[in-house]
């Protein structure tokens, strides 16, 4: 169990670093400059809000997507894609919105407004992130009854959990290509690793971040949960999004029976009400988990 173990050579995962002062004043060093910092558009902050409100109506959503050109383009070359097979073209935000359906576009456009924010990522390292925060967000999505949890909401703080990390490259190039070379990434023992040589976390940097997008606090406090303690309310989503991010690890990196027996996060899982027999090699393809977004998106 990871509890119990040295496997990693730094901390043990069980363990979360607490930020110092000294760490505080480095990730606040990181945010000197808020105008060089990617931008939300403020369509997609709208749509997250959304999620926690029970009055939130596809009708809502119709003026709100085409209030922005750019996302509203993307939406309709989804929607007008092959997967589809139409006879017809769909022209307008409100004919995508029939077709996809409520959750679908929602989820879709904050989707593509994420990946958009960071395009100026090199392709081979933003290629490989997608790809693992999609299927962190297919493993929570999958586990979200479990815990009771909106599996909406857990998609899309599956799909954010490693945000951070983009925004570490564009700030720290060079920094984050010498982790690279002794450390995977998304391997589970990175963000230790980042704690311990820049003195702040993907993790970190991430909550941050989404406090500087106005996202819901919720969305902070989950993602800060990798690597820092979080309220008692959130700690079971920190849970759900971590062991779902270890899921996605091991499937994508392939590691030995060794390394996975020694990685298991026991008490997250615990927390989450997952055995070890349903995840790790165990875990359903990708392909049996996708949904239209994953399908489209991909």
């Amino acid at each position: 169990m990871i509890e119990n173990c040295d496997f990693y050579g730094v901390h043990p995962i069980g363990t979360r670093a607490r930020p110092t002062e000294e760490s505080r004043l480095k990730l606040e060093a990181l945010f000197q400059q808020p105008q060089m910092l990617p931008a939300m558009p403020r369509v997609v902050q709208q749509l997250v809000a959304s999620l926690a409100s029970e009055a939130a109506h596809s009708d809502d959503l119709v003026p709100l997507i085409g209030s922005d050109p750019v996302l509203s383009a993307e939406l309709l070359r989804l929607a007008n894609s092959a997967y589809f097979q139409r006879s017809s073209p769909v022209g307008s935000v409100h004919q995508a919105l029939q077709q996809l359906g409520f959750v679908n576009v929602r989820a879709l456009v904050i989707r593509i407004g994420l990946m958009t924010r960071f395009v100026n990522v090199p392709g081979h390292l933003l290629k490989p992130f997608w790809q693992h925060s999609v299927h962190t967000a297919m493993a929570a999505r999958h586990w979200a009854a479990r815990l009771d949890v909106n599996p909406e909401l857990a998609y899309l703080l599956g799909l954010l959990h490693a945000i951070g990390q983009l925004l570490m490259r564009i700030r720290l190039p060079d920094a984050m290509l010498e982790l690279d070379l002794k450390m995977s990434a998304n391997d589970p023992r990175r963000q230790l690793l980042e704690q311990q040589v820049l003195g702040f976390s993907t993790a970190q940097v991430g909550a941050e971040l989404l406090q500087r997008w106005q996202f819901p606090a919720l969305f902070s406090q989950v993602i800060a949960g990798a690597s820092v303690s979080v309220e008692p309310a959130a700690q079971p989503l920190a849970a759900l999004i971590t062991l779902a991010a270890w899921q996605a690890w091991v499937t994508d990196a392939a590691p030995d029976d060794a390394q996975i027996e020694a990685s298991w996060p026991e008490l997250l899982a615990q927390q989450v009400g997952v055995l070890h027999t349903q995840a790790g090699r165990n875990f359903p393809p990708w392909d049996e988990l996708c949904s239209t977004i994953d399908r489209l998106t991909d």
